[in-house]
């Protein structure tokens, strides 16, 4: 049942983020999937499970045999002793109960590592929309600056024009073509770091537009709905359980164990034979042990509490980044409608109104500002992504 509910609260941490995550979501099933060091993980978490599980029976029996000889006397005498300690079973219980909750602190350590893996994944494949997106960007300049230069090389042997328009033409192809040319460098070298992550299988992300994003309306609401899929607090608030449960193992230990026996001593005219019983008192060995344990557990108390008020702040600085982000997006978008002014400068150019050096600059001022709209929507899915990361 508690599975069953944490389920459901991971569904509605990240329904606000659903639309948002879905051009990245066959990458992330893909590296979720081929991910070396995830598959390394998982298999030493099945052994570490398997050892902690080793120490949770009962203790091994004891079996003494001997043959003794009397040289003088010639006589001889067997001796045989088999014994089995027993542990109370409170303490066999509470052994037993603090295997399956470092068990479970396992599955929360591995959960952690596949947030980051899948997380950079996520930050990967926004940097290659973006590069899509610079791409088809730099493509259209590219395609204007070879018009631009066609143009003038044309007007140049018509002597319409001077060797310096001629050259700034040619500086200015130059430019967008080196442009274009170190963004799909940069985009092979982003696709190659998403290979190692996917296990050396090949991935591509073709997708050009940044999904609409969409932010929690508030903050608060979604941060308490979120904790409780986090891998990193699920596993400090399992650290006091395992705490918890070392305390009540130290308490246990001062029970005493028993032990049962059978013992044979034969001579070569009598035998002797009967069980026995022991038990053991702990007095010293056990000291302090309880003591440590309960402090142990008021400090991980502690260290739960600082972490869930600095995780509170730093993610309600990045939704309040998020937030600044988005308008800063949409006020680049609603200026690049209402000012776009390309194919005029073009026109004018074509009309001799301006010269070449100032329809470039002209130009150049439109070009930024689409540079950092592009820029603005990545710095703004990355931060969504981090705090989508959070609650997986």
């Amino acid at each position: 049942m508690k599975k069953i509910i944490l389920f459901f609260i991971l569904i509605i941490g990240n329904f606000l983020f659903l639309r948002a995550q879905s051009p990245v979501d066959r990458v992330l099933q893909e590296v979720e999937k081929n991910n070396t060091t995830l598959a390394a993980i998982r298999s030493q978490v099945e052994a570490e499970k398997t050892g902690n599980r080793t120490g949770i029976f009962l203790h091994n029996p004891e079996m003494d045999l001997y043959l003794l000889n009397n040289r003088n006397e010639q006589l001889q005498r067997t001796n045989f002793h088999l014994v089995q300690p027993f542990d109370f079973p409170t303490l066999l219980g509470r052994r037993s109960q603090l295997s399956r909750a470092l068990n479970q602190q396992l599955d929360y350590e591995y959960l952690q590592h596949r947030q980051e893996v899948l997380l950079e994944a996520h930050q990967l494949v926004i940097d290659l929309i973006y590069l899509n997106a610079m791409a088809r960007e730099l493509e259209i300049r590219l395609d204007h600056g070879t018009n631009i230069a066609r143009s003038y090389e044309a007007m140049l042997n018509a002597g319409e024009v001077n060797i310096l328009e001629h050259n700034k033409a040619q500086f200015n192809l130059f430019n967008a073509r080196k442009a274009a040319e170190l963004n799909a460098v940069e985009r092979t070298f982003l696709l190659t770091r998403l290979q190692a992550l996917n296990g050396g299988i090949e991935l591509e992300v073709h997708e050009r537009e940044f999904p609409v994003p969409l932010i929690p309306g508030e903050f608060t609401p979604w941060f308490e709905e979120a904790v409780p899929g986090n891998p990193f607090l699920l596993g400090v608030a399992q650290e006091i359980a395992i705490s918890r449960q070392e305390e009540r193992l130290a308490r246990a230990a001062w029970l005493p164990s028993f032990s049962a026996g059978y013992m044979m001593e034969a001579l070569p005219r009598e035998r002797f034979a009967g069980f026995g019983m022991g038990i053991s008192i702990p007095l010293w060995e056990n000291r302090n042990t309880v003591k440590y344990a309960r402090l142990h557990t008021m400090a991980m108390q502690q260290r739960q509490a600082d972490l869930e008020t600095r995780y509170f702040s730093q993610l309600k600085g990045m939704y309040e980044q998020a937030k600044s982000l988005q308008e800063l997006s949409l006020n680049y978008r609603s200026m690049l409608q209402t000012l776009e002014s390309s194919g005029l400068l073009l026109k004018a150019l074509e009309a001799g109104q301006i010269s070449l050096i100032e329809y470039m600059l002209e130009l150049s001022f439109y070009y930024e500002a689409v540079n950092m709209m592009l820029e603005t929507d990545r710095q703004l899915h990355k931060v969504l992504a981090a705090m989508q990361q959070f609650a997986l």
